[in-house]
């Protein structure tokens, strides 16, 4: 099977799973990226989350790394379930989290990340991310 240059940049599982045609700035580039691109994309195959990351992963750039750095944070906080991504906040505004879901002691951050997850200990509760 012949392969893009862009996707002989790839490992082997990203490889099979995404198409990097649309990226111009040389990405993944060092090995060391290659084999990470590599274990968010086994892991998001692995957990059911490959689908929702595709079409963005493959999109230009920027897109590609906002993208990334949302598996990222799913993959750091594996061991946390993820209940919901794009959770829907206040009033129905998706760029809004639902405040009074928080905790008091929290302190409302400026960045907000797509997903909900559950902690395996149910005295968590819910963290947003």
């Amino acid at each position: 099977m012949g392969y893009s240059e862009g996707a002989m940049r790839l490992g082997p599982v990203a490889r099979k799973l995404i198409d990097p045609c649309a990226w111009k700035d040389g990405y993944p580039g060092p090995p060391a990226y290659v084999r990470e691109l590599d274990a968010l994309l086994h892991f998001a195959n692995q957990n059911g989350y490959l689908r929702r990351f595709v079409p963005n992963l493959e999109a230009r750039d920027r897109q590609r790394d906002k993208f990334l750095n949302e598996l990222r944070l799913a993959y750091f906080f594996r061991s946390f379930e993820i209940t919901e991504w794009d959770p829907p906040g206040a009033n129905g505004n998706p760029n809004a989290l639902p405040a009074t879901q928080l905790p008091s002691s929290w302190t409302p951050c400026t960045t907000k990340f797509s997903c909900i997850v559950r902690g395996t200990d149910p005295r968590q509760g819910i963290m947003y991310l």
